[in-house]
């Protein structure tokens, strides 16, 4: 009987494709000094005909997610599941996004997945009904 892991699995390994090269980690730089933003994680990749970033909040489980990631007009974005994800403001969770663009570098990738801090009434649909 399949697993949700599978499909996860295979959605990771879909858009990393077969040689994957890690460039570098997610800009933070101009995130607001506050408590949660350590638990936000990215790192971008190389994988030839697209760069991609993965991006996730390890804190959202302890009191929800407070961090949004912009996905710029060049990239495209999937939830776990490898479903396309139509905003481009999502909530940042302990489910990874995996952000593709077949124009930007994944260093400049990295640069304009912008970080924010999320508004109290804000909601978003991710598109991860797992």
């Amino acid at each position: 009987r399949p697993r949700k892991v599978y499909a996860a699995l295979s959605a990771l390994a879909n858009v990393l494709g077969a040689a994957p090269k890690f460039v570098c980690p997610l800009e933070i730089s101009d995130m607001p000094n506050s408590k949660g933003a350590g638990y936000v994680y990215g790192y971008a990749f190389d994988c030839g005909d697209h760069s991609l970033m993965i991006t996730w909040d390890a804190r959202e489980r302890c009191g929800g997610s407070t961090y949004n990631v912009h996905i710029p007009s060049s990239a495209n974005a999937l939830n776990i599941m490898g479903a396309p994800i139509s905003s481009r403001e999502i909530p940042l969770t302990e489910s990874p996004c995996y952000i593709l663009s077949h124009k930007d570098s994944a260093r400049d990738l990295a640069t304009l997945c912008r970080v924010r801090p999320m508004a109290t009434e804000e909601a978003y649909d991710t598109g991860d009904d797992t």
